[in-house]
């Protein structure tokens, strides 16, 4: 069995092809394509992503993605952090558990020499306590789930109840409307992290160059979101949104608008952290949230657990679907 760490446009066509098949196998529900996979992988800030792939016999039995990203920190500071994902290693051979440990930590010298400071990842109910206590991630907090419910009878799956989808869209328009009112004289806009991702124009593009996406610019806000149909509900995520490169409470407003008025949807929903004062999308409490999702990291130097002691804290992070989408 080896390891071998690839840069994105140095992986052979053919070992595309086993991985593909691998990631597919691994994930029911999710099928990919080559070209998607490629696409996820040089949509950021370098143009392309870090690759562990598990060989044996001339089998990829394994494999994982590290996607890097320029940060800035405390506003100023830009370093690089990565983010880890779209991982898999055959079912037959899982029973070695050292498998993923033994991927991640051949990206972690790799990516040590590249300048990458630090692993960022939102594990999944399987990889959880594996990434906690094999890999030695440290969670941070949990992404939250703030929600526009534009029919809620179809939220509920209560067709008896579908008089209910009137007044939850008399409700959304209500919301809409007076927050569109409200930022003609107050619009308030996100306290910036000392931990956020470096976005401008160019990142933008690549990070949203895949076709599911729907980019929208209006004068100097744009915003994209995705649709996606999650167990028979029709759901619209808000991946980014902004007012000359910074959220607004303005911006927030006119994307959910554009949603509400142009998209058949059942839900609006932004994931993450939403640093803004905002009365238009409604915070899910935690026991009603559909899944977990903790976000954690992992220093590539132990020898940086003091300079950047600050990434323990909730507060210094903004994170969401932009950073990677987790849906």
């Amino acid at each position: 069995m080896k390891i071998i760490i690839y840069k994105t446009n140095e992986i052979p066509d053919k070992l595309w092809e086993q991985i593909v098949r691998g990631f597919n196998a691994s994930f029911e529900g999710h099928y990919a394509t080559k070209e998607q996979l490629r696409i996820g992988a040089t949509s950021n800030s370098l143009g392309y992503s870090y690759h562990a792939v598990c060989i044996e016999n001339d089998l990829v039995i394994g494999y994982n993605t590290i996607i890097p990203n320029y940060y800035l920190r405390n506003g100023k500071e830009k370093i690089i952090i990565g983010l880890s994902g779209s991982t898999f290693v055959l079912k037959e051979y899982r029973k070695d558990i050292f498998i993923f440990h033994d991927m991640y930590m051949e990206l972690k010298k790799y990516c040590a020499k590249e300048n990458i400071i630090a692993f960022l990842g939102v594990p999944n109910l399987n990889s959880y306590q594996y990434s906690i206590k094999f890999l030695h991630c440290i969670e941070v907090f949990c992404l939250n789930y703030y929600v526009l419910p534009v029919k809620i009878s179809n939220i509920l799956k209560a067709r008896k109840f579908s008089f209910l989808n009137i007044l939850s869209e008399l409700f959304s328009l209500f919301l809409i409307a007076g927050n569109r009112l409200l930022t003609h004289i107050y619009n308030p806009t996100e306290n910036k992290a000392n931990y956020r991702i470096e976005i401008n124009d160019a990142f933008l593009e690549k990070r949203f160059k895949d076709k599911r996406y729907k980019s929208i610019s209006k004068g100097n806000i744009k915003f994209t979101y995705v649709i996606s149909d999650e167990n028979g509900i029709k759901c619209a995520y808000i991946m980014y949104f902004g007012e000359n490169g910074i959220k607004t409470l303005k911006s927030l407003t006119i994307a959910v608008s554009h949603i509400f008025r142009l998209e058949k949807i059942d839900i609006i929903m932004f994931v993450g952290t939403l640093r803004i004062n905002q009365s238009i999308l409604i915070k899910v409490p935690t026991k009603f949230q559909p899944r977990k999702l903790p976000f954690t990291y992992n220093l590539l130097d132990s020898n940086d657990s003091e300079k950047y002691s600050d990434m323990n804290n909730e507060n210094n992070w903004d994170f969401s679907l932009l950073n990677l989408d987790v849906r």
